[in-house]
C-alpha cells in the first residue's frame, strides 16, 4: 500500500500558500491523490496518464491545480513516487515565480534519496 511522506519543505510552503491559493492547494491534492489510488489499484507511474501530471526530469514529477475553480492561479505540487518503498515523497509547492527553484528543489531531494539508498563500495 502506497503512502504519502511530507517533506518539511512542502509543510512549511503549503501553509502559506493554502492561505492564499485556497482552492488551488485543494485541487492540486485532490489530484494528488487520484495518483495515490492509481498507484495503489496496482498502476505504475508510467501508467497513469493524466493531464494535471508533469514530468520535471530526473525523477520529479507534478500536478497542477486542474479542478474546480475559475481564474486560478498556475499550481505545482511537486512530488517523487519512489516504487521500491511505495512511498510517494511530496516535497514542495509553488506557482510560476518559484517553479525553477521548486524543480531544482525536488530533483536535489530525488538524487539525494537515490544516492543514499546506493551501496557503498
Amino acid at each position: 500500500m502506497w503512502e504519502l511522506e511530507y517533506q518539511a519543505e512542502f509543510e512549511r510552503k503549503v501553509k502559506k500558500y493554502a492561505k492564499k491559493h485556497r482552492q488551488e492547494t485543494m485541487n492540486a491534492a485532490a489530484n494528488l491523490q487520484a495518483v495515490l489510488e492509481g498507484l495503489n489499484a496496482g498502476l505504475k507511474m508510467r501508467q497513469i496518464v493524466r493531464g494535471f501530471i508533469h514530468d520535471e526530469g530526473e525523477g520529479a514529477l507534478a500536478v497542477d491545480e486542474s479542478g474546480r475553480g475559475k481564474h486560478l492561479l498556475g499550481t505545482r505540487l511537486y512530488f517523487y513516487p519512489d516504487e521500491p518503498t511505495e512511498t510517494v515523497y511530496v516535497v514542495t509547492i509553488g506557482d510560476k515565480d518559484s517553479q525553477k527553484r521548486d524543480v531544482k528543489t525536488t530533483q536535489d531531494f530525488v538524487s539525494r534519496l537515490r544516492k543514499n539508498r546506493q551501496p557503498e563500495g
